[in-house]
């Protein structure tokens, strides 16, 4: 089967992250794969096939493909301007967010977000299929789009981890006798990372907060720090390119967000045997049973540390039951097969017609 992937940069952010572990497992399958992009970053993923920037504007032939599977918004956009030349592709589209104003609120202003929810279902229902990443998502998407709908969670492979560099090996040595609460993500006010600074202030002393990542909240969240008299006990250590191969150091790993779509971090912290703090956010609470996982009220900081706690007195247990979890079902493998049963189901679809 050839495939195509449009992705806006070859960037080391999710959405294109899937895309990769996606074409990776196709082409250890034996698939020809194709991922075009827009734009030249400084820091790209590599990707185990042909890989070609193209113009926004310029339409490339697209019919020599079974399948072209796009992912974010201006891919979904550049097929909406150029689909009705080419006949021969499935058309398939990965939304890695709700699109609802709700969703878009969390971000943006009033009006950007009521523009984007109306818009950006018109570019979508120009797919033949669009995938969802769980029900949650399913059921919100249901009154927004008239296209198929398919739920398929995402899933990431870890046959290697990169090295940490040595300095960063120095700081978790001598962290060691520490209990560390870690993240993995972008510094934004949606991921909720707030909760975790004044979480501390009930915490005892030895737990300290070890944020890798970068954005535009960063500097609130350290003045913040600072008012609260928890400086001292949170180490924000900025972006690594290998973060997956932080997550050994973390005793508990905390995903605070008010929003998700499938997050990676989850994933990574699973196939880890991290154990975990999650927000009870619908969106999360679908994902991953109970039992493997400890969920606190968003928003309530009595609720978060006191499930921070709890999550280091079974930190053993927990994380032995999320990784079980992650090895059955959160594999790139497992995501991958279902995508492409979904390519087979389509194109049997089109032509049997």
């Amino acid at each position: 089967m050839k495939i195509a992937f449009i992705v806006p940069a070859l960037v080391n952010k999710g959405p294109v992250i899937v895309a990769k572990d996606l074409c990776d497992c196709l082409v250890k399958w034996g698939h020809d794969c194709t991922v075009f992009y827009f734009d030249e970053v400084d820091s790209e993923l590599a990707f185990p096939c042909v890989i070609q920037r193209i113009n926004f504007w310029r339409k490339i032939d697209l019919n020599q493909f079974d399948v072209v599977h796009i992912h974010c918004l201006r891919p979904a956009i550049y097929v909406w301007l150029h689909k009705h030349f080419f006949k021969k592709p499935i058309w398939v589209s990965t939304l890695h967010q709700p699109l609802t104003m709700e969703a878009y609120r969390l971000v943006y202003n009033c009006f950007i977000s009521f523009c984007l929810s109306k818009i950006q279902p018109i570019f979508y229902n120009a797919f033949d299929c669009n995938v969802v990443l769980s029900k949650v998502q399913e059921k919100l998407s249901l009154p927004l789009l008239s296209t198929p709908l398919e739920v398929i969670g995402n899933g990431r492979n870890f046959e290697t981890m990169p090295v940490v560099n040595e300095e960063d090996v120095s700081f978790f040595e001598k962290h060691s006798k520490c209990k560390i609460i870690g993240t993995i993500s972008v510094v934004i006010k949606l991921k909720g990372l707030e909760q975790i600074v004044r979480a501390l202030v009930l915490l005892p002393k030895e737990y300290i907060y070890v944020c890798i990542g970068d954005g535009c909240d960063l500097g609130r969240l350290q003045g913040l720090a600072e008012q609260l008299g928890v400086a001292n006990r949170c180490y924000w250590l900025g972006n690594r390119r290998n973060a997956i191969s932080y997550y050994k150091y973390f005793d508990v790993f905390a995903l605070c967000s008010y929003s998700e779509g499938f997050p990676l971090a989850l994933i990574e912290a699973a196939a880890n045997g991290c154990s975990c703090v999650l927000s009870d956010i619908e969106i999360l609470k679908v994902l991953v049973p109970e039992d493997y996982v400890c969920f606190y009220k968003l928003e309530d900081v009595h609720s978060l540390a006191e499930k921070l706690r709890e999550a280091y007195e079974n930190k053993g247990r927990k994380g032995n039951s999320i990784q079980a979890y992650y090895k059955k079902e959160w594999t790139a493998d497992r995501m991958a097969s279902r995508y492409l049963a979904l390519y087979k189901k389509l194109i049997k679809e089109k032509y049997d017609c």
